[in-house]
């Protein structure tokens, strides 16, 4: 893992000259996705926040937890680099807020299994940690039925940016298949094909909810003009916005129309009907068109219910208790 080492050391050095250039921006629209800083307000795809516990991975200066913090969540802001966190802690003793800063790798997270409602990331640990052991973590503290929301760039910015220039361009430059930066760069940053995003979230029990592609309005200003030029933002889609869920653990019911439940039972589904006619037959948990379901299980109990009444009508009278 040494892209880990190699960012942790790139961000201890650069955090000062990143904070001076863009931070005071990232405060003032804080609540807002990508280098644009598109509201959330408009992209809509965090949902209600209040009440819930939040990891913001890689940090920074911690503005979007502190914007979530307003907002009644509760965050825990994580980074790898110290000078980041150094950052984040001036940060919240200027707006008088205090939450949590933890110092670790995305990559293994120094927490517990379903601490949390929500992980966020804006270019954040999403970006610059691998994905293939992000994702696993971030499922690992989920509580089922919690999200990821993260904010990267698009492989369409990732293929067309030129090495050479260290600019984005008009032309295919790099692989669509193993997306990743070279060794030679300042930093590691990793990308996914889009089916693969899909079948990594999938493999951990997580399921895409939405996929918001950014695009800014004319007129639109960044601090971040070199990473790409407006034209082609709103050309081609330069960042997204992912939301994947981790699936519930309660397991979806086992359902069965009239025909199972008659082969169930050995039945014809005449059989079925009458029973179902006199309300003896388990309450349908779904009325289908035309049809009726049941849970494999109360079709199951009763058919044993049903052969225990059977038994006991053909057991022969007993009257005087004699023992056989």
């Amino acid at each position: 893992m040494g892209h880990v080492e190699k960012n942790r050391r790139w961000w201890e050095a650069a955090a000062g000259s990143y904070q001076r250039q863009h931070g005071e921006r990232l405060r003032r629209r804080a609540a807002a996705w990508g280098v644009w800083r598109i509201p959330e307000s408009q992209v809509g795809i965090l949902g209600e926040v209040e009440g819930l516990d939040v990891l913001e991975l890689g940090c920074g200066a911690a503005q979007w937890s502190v914007a979530l913090d307003r907002l009644g969540a509760r965050p825990v802001g994580l980074d790898v680099a110290a000078a980041q966190l150094d950052a984040a802690r001036r940060v919240l003793d200027r707006e008088g807020r205090s939450f949590p800063l933890v110092q670790a790798s995305a990559e293994v997270l120094p927490f517990a299994d379903g601490s949390f409602d929500l992980v966020l990331s804006d270019h954040g640990a999403m970006s610059f940690a691998d994905p293939r052991r992000t994702v696993p973590e971030v499922a690992r503290v989920l509580r089922p039925g919690g999200a990821l929301v993260f904010c990267t760039d698009t492989p369409w910015h990732f293929v067309c940016w030129d090495r050479s220039t260290q600019r984005v361009g008009t032309e295919l430059r790099e692989g669509y298949f193993g997306m990743r930066t070279g060794e030679d760069e300042e930093t590691v940053q990793f990308q996914l094909p889009y089916g693969a995003w899909i079948e990594l979230f999938r493999e951990h029990g997580l399921e895409v909810e939405r996929l918001a592609e950014l695009r800014p309005p004319a007129g639109a200003r960044t601090t971040y003009e070199d990473w790409v030029p407006l034209e082609w933002a709103r050309r081609w889609p330069a960042e997204q916005v992912w939301r994947a869920v981790r699936r519930s653990e309660e397991k979806v019911p086992d359902l069965v129309g009239v025909a199972e439940a008659a082969a169930l039972l050995g039945w014809d589904k005449r059989r079925v009907a009458t029973y179902v006619a006199r309300g003896s037959f388990p309450a349908p948990v779904a009325e289908l068109a035309g049809g009726r379901v049941w849970r494999r299980s109360d079709v199951r109990a009763f058919g044993e219910r049903f052969r225990a009444r059977r038994e006991s009508r053909r057991r022969p009278a007993n009257p005087r208790g004699i023992l056989p």
